[in-house]
């Protein structure tokens, strides 16, 4: 969902309890993409939406610090205010990161 396609989008969303997310790529992907599948959730009444994050805590970072966690960081600024709560998923797959100094 990289393009808005408005009302195709959330359609396509009726009747859905969660949104997950799960995409990699460019800023068009990252922000671009999500905001459109939070803003179709919002319009079709999806109460929960889980963010691409990679088992990321991108709370935990500042920006700069990681290319990929800055592309969600901007992201997140917008959808946070969404009518769609969002929750994150950290899975722990990747504790390495945690104690990482990026």
């Amino acid at each position: 969902m990289t393009q808005d396609r408005g009302p195709a989008n959330s359609r396509r969303l009726q009747g859905v309890d969660v949104v997950v997310s799960a995409v990699q790529g460019d800023a068009e992907v990252i922000i671009d993409g999500q905001l459109n599948l939070v803003r179709a959730a919002e319009k079709a009444g999806v109460p929960r939406w889980i963010p691409s994050g990679f088992s990321l805590g991108i709370d935990r970072l500042d920006h700069g610090d990681n290319d990929f966690a800055d592309l969600r960081k901007k992201a997140a600024e917008v959808y946070r205010s969404s009518t769609v709560a969002p929750t994150s998923v950290l899975i722990g797959a990747f504790l390495e990161v945690l104690n990482m100094p990026f």
